[in-house]
This record gives C-alpha cells, sequence and structure tokens, in this order.
C-alpha cells in the first residue's frame, strides 16, 4: 500500500480510538478504559508528529502543532489518575500490617481521582478528532514527505532507547528513563507499516521488556508517593524494602538482555 494512504490510514483509526476510548470512559470511569484512553493518545502522539514535521505550510503546522500540544497535555492529565489506580493495587497487594493506614491512603487518592475525572470529562476530545479528521481529506497530505518523517521519528527513538540501554544504569531515575524511552522506540517502531518493514517480532520482544520495567515503576512511583507526604508509616517501610530488593533484581535483569535495536 502506498505509504501516505497506509498513513493516513493510520492517524484515522488512531483518532477514532481516542474518541471511542474517551466516550467509554465519560459512561463508565473504570480502570480499563482509563488505561486504553492513555494508551491511545499515547500512539496517536507520534502520528500527530509525523504529520507536523512533514508540513511545509506554515499555518498548517501551526494547526497540528496546536493540536499535538493539546494531546500532549491529555496524556499528561492522565499521567496521574493511571499512578492511583497503580497506587491502590500495590497497596492492596502489599497486603500492609496496618489496614488502618491502608484505608486512609485509599481514600485520599480516590478523592484525588474524581477531581480530576471531573476535568477530564469536560475536555472537548469530538470537536479536536472531526478537525483533524477532516485535514485527512484535503489533497495537499499526498504530497507531504510523511514516510521520510516517519524514518526519521524511528530513528531518533532508537538511537535514544540503545544509548539509554548501554548506559551505566544504577538509580531508579536511570531505569526510569530507559523505561520511557524503550516505550517511545515501541510506539514510533509500531508505524513499521507506513515504512513497509515487519516489526512484529521485534515488537513482541519490547513488550516483554516494557513489562517488567513496568512492575518496577509500578513499586517506584508508590514509593515517591509516599515520600511526597512525609509519610513515615509502616507502610511506607514496607515500601522501600521491597523497592530496594526488587530493584536489585531488575537491575541483574536488565544486564542479561539482549536488546537488538
Amino acid at each position: 500500500m502506498n505509504p501516505t494512504i497506509q498513513y493516513k490510514s493510520s492517524l484515522y483509526q488512531a483518532l477514532r480510538n481516542v474518541e471511542f476510548y474517551y466516550l467509554e470512559l465519560k459512561y463508565d470511569e473504570n480502570d480499563e478504559s482509563i488505561h486504553d484512553l492513555r494508551v491511545s493518545i499515547r500512539r496517536l502522539i507520534p502520528l500527530l508528529q509525523i504529520y507536523s514535521n512533514s508540513c511545509s505550510n506554515k499555518k498548517l503546522k501551526t494547526h497540528i502543532n496546536k493540536i499535538l500540544n493539546t494531546y500532549i497535555h491529555y496524556f499528561k492529565t492522565l499521567g496521574p489518575i493511571r499512578d492511583q489506580q497503580v497506587m491502590i493495587k500495590t497497596l492492596t497487594a502489599l497486603q500492609p500490617s496496618s489496614l488502618k493506614e491502608l484505608h486512609a491512603l485509599e481514600n485520599v487518592l480516590l478523592q484525588s481521582r474524581i477531581r480530576l475525572l471531573h476535568v477530564i470529562k469536560s475536555w472537548p476530545i469530538q470537536a479536536t478528532t472531526d478537525d483533524l479528521i477532516l485535514s485527512l481529506f484535503d489533497t495537499s497530505i499526498m504530497h507531504l514527505p510523511l514516510k521520510k518523517q516517519a524514518k526519521k521519528l524511528l530513528k531518533k527513538t532508537k538511537t535514544n532507547a540503545r544509548d539509554t540501554y548501554h548506559s551505566n544504569m544504577k538509580s531508579s531515575k536511570d531505569i526510569h528513563r530507559f523505561r520511557i524511552a524503550l516505550k517511545k522506540y515501541r510506539y514510533s517502531l509500531e508505524l513499521s507499516n507506513i515504512l513497509s518493514i515487519d516489526a512484529s517480532k521485534k515488537l513482541k520482544n519490547l513488550k516483554v521488556y516494557q513489562d517488567q520495567l513496568g512492575k518496577f515503576q509500578d513499586i517506584s512511583v508508590l514509593k515517591s508517593y509516599l515520600k511526597s507526604t512525609n509519610n513515615t508509616s509502616y507502610i511506607y517501610k514496607e515500601v522501600c524494602i521491597l523497592h530496594a530488593k526488587e530493584k536489585a533484581l531488575l537491575l541483574q535483569t536488565i544486564e542479561k538482555w539482549n536488546i537488538h535495536f
């Protein structure tokens, strides 16, 4: 298939996915719908970056960048809700010695979640997606160097992920930086259909690595939150012990990985 047609198809599907999961969230505030909306926006962002970088028309580029920045803002706003979900699950799985402390923490997190969801439900997602979908019917998009920009984005994220992987990772921040770099590489690699390459095996392997990094991130998020609230309870101490153990184990595991970028 022509790369431009493939790109238009991918962007159209990504926009429809965002719209669908947003409506699902508005009517059903479950953990899965929040996660699905966040992931769908994360997959949309590299497609918009390619669109923006391909534009020579300043007016169109400014318009696309405005929409791109809006979706980046949406993605970042959904982050704390995702973190709250993870913290509650992690706390429950830990089975802390003090249930009273556990219930108090859960209540604080749930109240914060309610406030954020109220903000999210006011987003004009449908109007934004409709606006972008209309731009796909503009014949000028057929002449944009979309494939070239997709290659450049893939090269950039690949280099960043590779360099971070080969750096001397020691701290939780190092692991987090690698996790983000690997995730960006994976999402840009998902656009391989535009580049006419088969990346299915590599994507499958990257997901395995991401899942292991994600489990450690869940504990790191909880530890950081408790530290930021000056929490000195038994729960915090238990989380710190678990975090140290998981960090040491993960760093040993990463050394054994043989990622081919």
